[in-house]
């Protein structure tokens, strides 16, 4: 049988998909093949493909991970009854139809005690052949529920016509089923033969009724297939011998297919504008987050790269200034060409000056041979300037002329070279009060200043972290090769409550570590630094009711211990069956000192 993937638990618990013949993209987006409505879900999270080893599995750098048997894979080839996880749906792949597994939501406290019955759709009685003796009225709503399984699940014209042939058929023991659609040059045949002229079908779109009909060699039925009103096409069967009082039945059956070709037809519309839209923008980035703050970044950048505008990227440190700017060189028509960074605060200035320029031979002690710059090296690309502020007065206005007259010379040169290359730089400081205070030129300033792009601060954009300690979780669980299926909900708040001075990089430092050093399946917030777990709580960060309770439950937890192990550290850890070091921790985040010193 085709492989099917089979949902346990999730928004789309309890149903099964049978995979397309070759490929087919799972995510939140709604032109994915298969949809899963949750925002635990990238918009493209992974996608099965068809290899010469068989059906495989590819997370297409998804925010939260994708997990084949609890290991985070980059693509893994599948075997049957393999666990499949993202976000919060798990799935199991199967390739024969006796390892079809039941849905069942884990059981918890809540259903112990408890006696549920699970059934799959598909073993539903409703959709099974009533027996002869039933009355024709059960017969024809047992056709009904059947046809609409059937197409239920078609994405494609394609998938539709296969689906939509064989179920009319065996409803009405037809020889030929055909569809007609209208489109704005007149009658479109759909799928099927075309035994009927355009012209036998026009009282059925003109007067909305079904015809009945009848050859030397067999019968024929038409039925008008009507969407919010309007007909917009017909159904035609061919076959032995049809019966009038079946008019109403294949009207019934019109209505079905018009919504099945009305919803695949948008399906493809929705495809086509997306692609449209991709092309249009084609807006390549490695950042992660979708904050305010983060898609007015986007966007500036998505209307910036097309151009040789300069760009000035501000930012703390860590916030993702060199990024920003390599956005802005994939989305550039330069994107071929090279892409080159040099950090101006890590070079003194003759150092920094030969790097930017190059320079001849003999320019000066050292230089045995002629060397090209950076600026020359990125003919045609972008080069980026990472901490502009620091660059000497002496080297901002040789960089002024490069902005300006777009040419140079190399140290102790005299031939002037042509610099075709955009410039993008960035700075953690306040320019315009170097500028005030003379330590850096304003004509310089205000030439690279064209478009500023300002990084936020990651304490400014706290709805991101979830989402980039996931992006970061993924990828160092892959690297490590370790097991790690989340984040505990306590670890994540102390992330999101954490004013993280070192942005984007220092969130980053924080998960590898949790995840090399972690020995759990969750990251717990005995995995995070000290620095973390014994930062007070600020008025900004203050916890949630729930998590104030938690809090709560856990210092009366420990100091109940402590008391019983009459106020020995290591003892009243064993009893609570943590880590002694993280029982100290815990005792200082909590503020618990100086109740325990307390006679």
């Amino acid at each position: 049988m085709q492989p099917k993937l089979i949902a346990i638990t999730g928004p789309l618990a309890g149903s099964s998909f049978t995979l397309p013949e070759k490929e087919g993209c799972v995510g939140r987006a709604p032109y994915n093949w298969l949809t899963i409505p949750s925002s635990t879900i990238s918009r493209q999270h992974f996608q099965f493909e068809l290899s010469h080893d068989g059906w495989k599995i590819v997370d297409l750098e998804s925010h939260n991970g994708t997990f084949v048997n609890d290991m985070a894979i980059k693509e893994r080839v599948l075997v049957n009854r393999d666990h499949v996880r993202a976000g919060d749906s798990h799935f199991v792949f199967v390739t024969e139809e006796e390892d079809l597994p039941h849905a069942a939501p884990e059981e918890d406290e809540s259903t112990q005690h408890t006696r549920t019955l699970y059934t799959r759709s598909s073993e539903s009685t409703l959709l099974l052949p009533p027996p002869e003796q039933a009355p024709q009225a059960q017969k024809q709503l047992a056709s009904l529920l059947r046809l609409s399984a059937a197409i239920q699940t078609a994405r494609d014209l394609d998938s539709l016509r296969g689906q939509l042939t064989t179920a009319v058929q065996e409803m009405f023991r037809a020889r030929q089923v055909c569809v007609y659609w209208r489109d704005a040059a007149g009658f479109e045949r759909l799928l099927g033969a075309a035994p009927l002229a355009g012209a036998l079908i026009e009282p059925v779109w003109k007067e909305g009724k079904a015809l009945l009909g009848e050859s030397e060699e067999s019968h024929w039925m038409a039925a008008p297939m009507t969407v919010a009103g309007t007909v917009k096409g017909a159904l035609y069967l061919e076959g032995a011998s049809f019966q009038a009082e079946q008019l109403d039945f294949v009207a019934a059956v019109a209505a079905f297919v018009a919504l099945a070709i009305e919803h695949v037809l948008a399906l493809d519309s929705l495809r086509a504008d997306n692609q449209r839209l991709q092309e249009e923008a084609g807006f390549a980035h490695e950042m992660v987050g979708e904050s305010r703050l983060m898609r007015r970044v986007y966007e500036t950048i998505r209307r910036v790269a097309p151009s040789d505008t300069t760009v000035l990227i501000l930012g703390d440190n860590g916030t993702g200034k060199e990024l920003a700017a390599r956005a802005v060189h994939r989305n550039s028509p330069r994107r071929d060409k090279p892409f080159l960074a040099i950090n101006c605060a890590t070079l003194k200035e003759t150092l920094l000056e030969s790097e930017l320029f190059g320079h001849e031979k003999g320019a000066f002690t050292g230089a045995v041979a002629q060397k090209k710059g950076r600026i020359e090296l990125a003919e045609g690309g972008t080069l980026f300037l990472d901490e502009i502020g620091e660059m000497d007065p002496g080297l901002q206005a040789r960089l002024l002329r490069v902005l300006q007259e777009r040419e140079f010379e190399r140290l102790g040169g005299i031939v002037t070279i042509k610099a075709d290359v955009r410039v993008l730089a960035a700075t953690n400081r306040d320019l315009s009060e170097d500028v005030r205070e003379g330590r850096f030129r304003p004509d310089l300033f205000y030439r690279l200043n064209v478009v500023p792009v300002r990084m936020p601060s990651l304490r400014d954009r706290r709805e991101d972290i979830p989402l980039l300690a996931a992006h970061f979780l993924a990828q160092y669980t892959h690297q490590c090769n370790r097991a790690v299926e989340g984040i505990s909900d306590e670890a994540r708040e102390l992330l999101v409550r954490h004013d993280w001075p070192g942005n984007v990089r220092e969130l980053q430092n924080t998960i590898e570590r949790a995840v090399v050093l972690g020995s759990s399946r969750m990251i717990e917030l005995e995995d995070l630094p000290d620095a973390l777990l014994d930062a007070p709580v600020t008025a900004q960060g203050q916890l949630p009711a729930y998590h104030q309770a938690l809090q709560d439950t856990k210092r009366k937890q420990i100091l109940d211990a402590i008391a019983q192990a009459s106020g020995n550290i290591s003892e009243a850890a064993r009893r609570l069956g943590v880590n002694p070091n993280y029982l100290h921790r815990l005792v200082t985040k909590l503020g618990l000192r100086g109740e325990i010193s307390r006679p």
